[in-house]
């Protein structure tokens, strides 16, 4: 704040306030949370939201995460067009699992698998599934002394697809379960891929 000579009444006020320092003046007036422009995302399948017309909208047409032969998995889900400037990888490996009845031996033994022969890093390692028992089951689960844990975790991230949505990892095994719709189990299928940039593994 400027100084100004020392004075009474309104005659000072008005020099004090001519003196300020103009930095609040200088900022954008705040806006109320409903005024504020919001992106308009468009989810296949889960409508679009926000409202703003101004908004820009960009399509993602290229797939630039996966290899290719996991991006032409993902791209089947919904009989899309292959469109990926990935590298070449392994092809993504399906498997029956009946968790009934050997729970989840054959998935713990996949993974310990991967870590001797595969060259993977725990945390390069993510088990997503559809049920949020399986993901409970494996976090009271240790894979050659490796704990699994919910993301951020320092040992095997176990957690389930919507939690992982909009991350990645190295390789990624994915335990599906019969309880959604068919339409939610593309989706599920479409994100849960789409996780992984080299590795699938699909139960």
């Amino acid at each position: 704040v400027g100084l100004v000579a020392a004075g009474d009444g309104a005659g000072s006020r008005d020099r004090f306030q001519r003196h300020r320092r103009p930095h609040r003046a200088t900022r954008p007036p705040r806006t109320r949370p409903s005024e504020r422009p919001t992106r308009r995302t468009r989810l296949r399948g889960w409508g679009e939201g926000g409202t703003s017309k101004s908004w820009p909208i960009f399509e993602l047409s290229t797939n630039c995460r996966n290899s290719s032969q996991i991006a032409a998995h993902v791209a089947k889900v919904f009989a899309d067009p292959v469109c990926c400037l990935g590298a070449q990888g392994p092809e993504p490996v399906f498997h029956k699992l009946d968790i009934a009845k050997h729970g989840l031996v054959e998935v713990v033994g996949l993974i310990g698998q991967l870590l001797r022969e595969g060259r993977l890093e725990p945390s390069q390692i993510a088990v997503l599934s559809s049920s949020r028992d399986i993901v409970s089951s494996l976090h009271s689960t240790f894979v050659e002394d490796i704990p699994f844990g919910p993301i951020g975790t320092r040992g095997l991230v176990a957690d389930t697809i919507h939690r992982f949505k909009g991350l990645e990892a190295t390789c990624v095994v994915v335990i599906l379960s019969g309880d959604a719709e068919e339409e939610d189990r593309r989706m599920l299928r479409y994100v849960a891929y789409s996780r992984a940039s080299s590795v699938l593994h699909v139960f």
